[in-house]
């Protein structure tokens, strides 16, 4: 029977002593909440990897169309035999001394850049394919020239050019995204392109066109070249600067350009009709050298480590813009349950833990139903329906709780306005640190005048009654 009582007496004691106790109510508060960052950061796993899988589906179907694109080109490939005499003086057996010379000739290919180059490339969007939605037809012209005279300095010997056997190698990211049959001439004449670049280390995929041309005539080492090309791609386009001054210049309807990882345009403009941006490169602004002969050269130059590029950035998509929305779950949870707290202080019965479970289940539930349903509607009705559908469950739910109309009322103001300030961290991210300090200022507010007149808790003994024995013993007669 002592037993009995004491197990009563205890449960009665504890149950008085959170009643009364507001630090205790405080901690309950407290661990519900953090046992909650588990589904959290489960859910933000989940729609982690939506996003991945839908831009992933996205990068798939742009390869299709063609890709980011990187234009490297135009190389001049010379070969070239390389002549000259060696003259050694032996002494033979009778101590005379002879003069024996040797022609040496020596086949060598030189990799010459353009002197000059000029690139105009034109973007439009590509309508064919809506779903992707950075597709892009490009227009590009290459002009410029090349010169020569730098290999024609030399002391050993001579070089006999071999102009009908020299080559233009373009290099393209995609060759399978060229709309038309490029248009190359070589001075006046006009080339024919075959696959491939012959020169794989340097150039992994484009094309050739064989120049089969003659010497040029007289001390002239100046040539000519004017590519015209059109081609698809998608998300990015970039340029080599070759020349050794490369001047660019890019045009395009893309409202949202980004130059991030590339030669910073000297010049760019914004407008509601696109972009424009211009590069002027020195050959001072690369790593690598305006020609060099294949077989002196250990390492291949990385003709792609600078470039002039331009990315065309995508709006974040609808799973994006949800996991930037959920690290606010913490914030508008933690108010809620402050507030909740206040309502429940005046209360002579705390709320229970599942009852705070549940009302922070409930919240974090407005993110697996906004991500169920950004899968048929656009975001922002998705976001209002979520948000509509979670406010009436909660405030139902916490009506029934307290039974106080006003407090329904006044929690269904508290959760709207919360939503509200949930969908300004991606609609105005400028100032989502400023809310969240402001949203933890108030909790705080809330917290002092709720805890500010702390009494001490009655004794529980004087407010426990225990039956005597006699009535007991009455009892169990």
């Amino acid at each position: 029977m002592s037993s009995q009582l004491s197990v009563i007496s205890k449960a009665s004691q504890w149950r008085t002593t959170l009643n009364q106790s507001l630090s205790l109510r405080l901690l309950l508060m407290l661990g519900v909440g953090l046992l909650l960052l588990y589904p959290l950061k489960q859910l933000a796993a989940f729609v982690s990897e939506q996003d991945k899988s839908q831009k992933a589906q996205h990068h798939a179907l742009a390869q299709t169309w063609g890709g980011a694109q990187s234009i490297i080109a135009p190389v001049l490939v010379l070969p070239y035999t390389e002549h000259f005499t060696s003259i050694d003086t032996i002494t033979d057996n009778a101590g005379e001394n002879r003069v024996i010379s040797k022609d040496i000739f020596n086949d060598r290919t030189a990799i010459l850049l353009p002197k000059s180059l000029e690139i105009r490339a034109d973007l439009k969007t590509a309508t064919e394919h809506p779903e992707i939605a950075d597709a892009y037809k490009a227009h590009l012209s290459l002009t410029g020239t090349f010169d020569h005279a730098p290999l024609l300095n030399t002391t050993d010997g001579t070089r006999d050019f071999k102009w009908e056997q020299a080559y233009l190698a373009l290099g393209i990211s995609n060759t399978q995204a060229l709309d038309e049959v490029a248009n190359v001439m070589w001075n006046d004449k006009r080339l024919a392109l075959e696959p491939g670049t012959l020169q794989s280390k340097l150039l992994p995929t484009g094309l050739h066109a064989v120049l089969a041309a003659k010497p040029p005539q007289g001390k002239k080492t100046t040539q000519t070249f004017k590519i015209n090309l059109n081609l698809r791609g998608s998300h990015a386009l970039a340029f080599a600067p070759l020349g050794e001054l490369s001047s660019i210049r890019m045009t395009s309807g893309w409202a949202n350009p980004n130059f991030a990882d590339s030669l910073l345009p000297s010049k760019r403009g914004l407008s509601d009709n696109g972009f424009s941006a211009e590069w002027q490169i020195s050959n001072l602004a690369r790593n690598y050298p305006q020609y060099w002969i294949v077989e002196e050269t250990k390492q291949t130059p990385d003709l792609q480590q600078s470039l002039a590029r331009v990315s065309l950035d995508l709006p974040p998509t609808a799973y994006a813009k949800i996991l930037a929305l959920m690290p606010f779950a913490i914030y508008s949870i933690g108010f809620m349950f402050i507030c909740l707290f206040a309502f429940s202080s005046k209360r002579s019965e705390p709320l229970h833990a599942l009852q705070y479970a549940l009302v922070g289940l409930g919240m974090l539930a407005f993110y697996a139903v906004l991500t169920a349903l950004v899968e048929h509607l656009d975001f922002d009705s998705a976001y209002i329906s979520a948000a509509i559908i979670i406010t009436l469950i909660l405030t139902i739910y916490i009506g029934l709780i307290f039974k106080k109309l006003n407090i329904a009322l006044f929690s269904s103001l508290m959760l709207s306005a919360l939503y509200i300030l949930n969908y300004s961290e991606i609609a105005t991210p400028q100032y989502s640190l400023l809310i969240e300090v402001c949203l933890i200022g108030i909790g705080l507010l809330i917290l002092m005048y709720t805890t500010y007149n702390l009494k001490k808790p009655k004794p529980v003994l004087a407010t426990l009654s225990i039956p005597n024995s006699t009535e007991l013993v009455l009892a169990k007669g």
